[in-house]
């Protein structure tokens, strides 16, 4: 008889952080991924996706921790990691364990002013739109 413990052995929770939820342009923000076990000769990977796009930020074939950086221009990016066989294809089904979800969000501004063009003492006004929520960056 086999013990159920031995076929059930593995990996049963992921937990994914990054180390800041607002960057800025171009900046790296760091994504940590922390399994319960280690995947170190097992055939398996601890891979973190970013799951807006469906791309592969990251992987790592050791260990029971793996962190990435992770740049990106303007917008709001969610990724999430996977521990299951080493694929660049965002994992799907029973076949992977899955983290949680993190979000993102790199600040990007436009810029509009209501005259292209002005004269000498005549008033422009200029409006910044950003694309997040700017009184809650500090």
């Amino acid at each position: 008889m086999v013990p159920v413990a031995s076929v059930q052995a593995g990996t049963k929770a992921l937990q994914l952080v990054a180390d800041t939820a607002t960057a800025m342009p171009g900046h790296t923000v760091v994504l940590t991924a922390t399994a319960d076990s280690s995947v170190t000769g097992k055939s398996r990977a601890i891979e973190i996706f970013d799951t807006s796009t469906g791309t592969l930020a990251g992987a790592c074939a050791a260990g029971n921790q793996c962190s990435v950086g992770f740049a990106a221009h303007a917008g709001l990016h969610s990724f999430a990691a996977f521990v299951s066989p080493p694929t660049s294809k965002m994992p799907t089904g029973a076949s992977a364990v899955t983290s949680n979800s993190v979000a993102v969000s790199w600040i990007g501004v436009t810029m509009v002013a209501d005259r292209a063009v002005i004269g000498p003492g005549r008033q422009v006004t200029v409006t910044a739109t950003s694309t997040v929520a700017v009184d809650k960056t500090g």
